[in-house]
């Protein structure tokens, strides 16, 4: 029975690695039949599945498809093979050549109006940013490749470049706006019904969750995750699926679980050869194996990843397996061991911190001398235009002095119109105010009249008064004698 098994495992890994080197040895037969343009085509193709199994040959072909293309002076393909060149050095952890390559093909885009192009570009430089930390310029390159993308009507593009800023506000801790891109991400790539798309959205949205500490959702999104992956046999976000599940059980310390989960995605990683990948799950298994106290097989598998990330150059690999193999020789009381590993971890870690200040003086120091030789070029134009630009300054003074003498006529003449209509019309107050005085002296005259008037009528008024009391007193004086008689 072991027999059998043992054989049908060699079979499958046979047709797995037959499968996997076909397309690259079709492609290069094809690539030797073929001449011009096709061939940097089919070149530029070779090189990105190259890319995955070794990048220096990826690299090699690249940078043959540049070449070749300059000779044809076929400006889509030197910009596709500095853009291929900027994923391999990405993925190599240098950031500088990466950089380079990726500004050199954003000109020649800009030029051929490759919108597509540009956007990939400009997402590629916000991601490398990202990894140094420089949120700023990320968010700013990540919003110029959703324009990009949205002026070329790419919704694929657009998802993914929706994902990458999600992913920036997931760094720096702003989780409900990691949430809004990422859903928005979502309903871009259902729209599309890109499930590659939408397994990868679901994956991050469970990774916001886990930060969140809302593990329940996290683990219900990844499940999500892992049934798109599973419908198109996306090994790798099956893989990535399993890796973030085993991180989630590997922080609640139920390490059983997580081991399951981590060597399920290291199985799958082997079967896609992804050297990288492989490298960073064994890191885990390692950290999980000390964590379980494990020390000997943390130690192999410390090793392993140790050994991968030489031979690809992946140095943040080897900076945090250091890490690992300085604490496993602290459990094993190999001080001095220790130590030399947590040297070798310091100095890794300050290299790439450098490195990484390197790349940001160097794309300070680029853009200067792009816009000094901008500043050069713009220069020299005016000195050939000189006599031109003098004639038109002239004439342009001319036609500003021409301007504001009609203007200011123009002025003068409304001004004075006004002025003589506000005369006029302070002619016309003051004679209705002088009115005015007179007929309220006379009112005052009359008023005064009246009350002279009044006040002798309310004398003559009062005598009556007074008389008709008196003969009204008599008369009742003479009624009591008549009345006593």
């Amino acid at each position: 029975m072991k027999v059998k098994i043992s054989f049908l495992v060699f079979v499958f890994v046979t047709l797995s690695l037959f499968s996997n080197l076909t397309p690259i040895d079709s492609l290069s037969a094809e690539i030797g039949k073929t001449k011009g343009k096709k061939k940097v085509n089919l070149m530029l193709k070779l090189s990105t599945f190259q890319k995955a199994k070794d990048f220096h040959l990826a690299e090699q072909t690249a940078l043959r498809a540049l070449s070749l293309s300059d000779s044809l002076k076929y400006e889509f393909g030197k910009s596709e093979a500095l853009k291929i060149l900027g994923d391999i050095y990405y993925d190599q952890e240098n950031f500088k050549d990466s950089f380079d390559n990726y500004r050199r093909s954003i000109e020649i885009k800009t030029k051929i109006k490759d919108m597509s192009g540009l956007a990939y570009c400009y997402r590629a430089i916000g991601s490398l940013y990202l990894k140094q930390t420089n949120y700023k310029k990320a968010i700013e390159n990540l919003f110029k490749s959703l324009e990009y993308y949205q002026k070329s009507e790419n919704f694929i593009g657009s998802s993914g470049t929706l994902n990458n800023i999600g992913l920036v506000y997931k760094e720096i801790k702003e989780y409900d706006k990691a949430l809004n891109y990422f859903f928005k991400a979502l309903e871009t790539a259902k729209e599309t019904k890109d499930e590659y798309l939408i397994g990868r959205t679901f994956l991050n949205i469970g990774s916001v969750y886990k930060q969140k500490g809302n593990i329940d959702e996290a683990l219900r999104y990844y499940e999500k995750s892992l049934e798109s992956s599973g419908k198109i046999g996306d090994k790798s976000g099956i893989a990535l699926c399993y890796n973030n599940i085993g991180n989630i059980f590997s922080d609640q310390k139920k390490f059983d679980k997580a081991l399951r989960y981590y060597l399920k995605s290291l199985k799958i990683k082997k079967e896609l050869h992804d050297s990288k990948s492989i490298a960073y799950t064994l890191l885990n298994i390692g950290n999980l194996y000390l964590e379980k106290g494990n020390i000997n097989t943390a130690n192999r598998y410390f090793f392993d990843a140790l050994n991968i990330s030489k031979e690809l150059n992946l140095k943040e690999i080897r900076r945090d397996v250091y890490l690992g193999l300085s604490r496993v020789n602290q459990f094993q009381k190999k001080y001095y061991s220790a130590l030399n590993y947590f040297q070798k971890y310091s100095a890794l870690k300050d290299s790439i911190m450098n490195e990484n200040i390197s790349v940001q003086i160097a794309n300070i120091q680029t853009k200067y001398e792009t816009e000094k030789k901008e500043k050069e070029i713009e220069i020299y134009k005016l000195k050939l235009d000189k006599q031109k630009l003098v004639v038109w300054k002239l004439y342009s003074l001319l036609g500003i002095i021409f301007g504001i003498m009609i203007f200011m006529s123009y002025f003068y003449f409304q001004k004075n119109k006004i002025n003589k209509k506000l005369r006029n019309e302070i002619k016309v107050r003051k004679k209705i105010e002088k009115e005015l005085q007179e007929i309220r002296k006379e009112l005052e005259l009359r008023v005064k009249q009246r009350t002279k008037q009044l006040a002798k009528a309310n004398l003559e008024l009062q005598k009556k008064i007074n008389e008709h009391k008196a003969t009204e007193e008599m008369y009742r004086k003479y009624e009591s004698i008549a009345n006593t008689s």
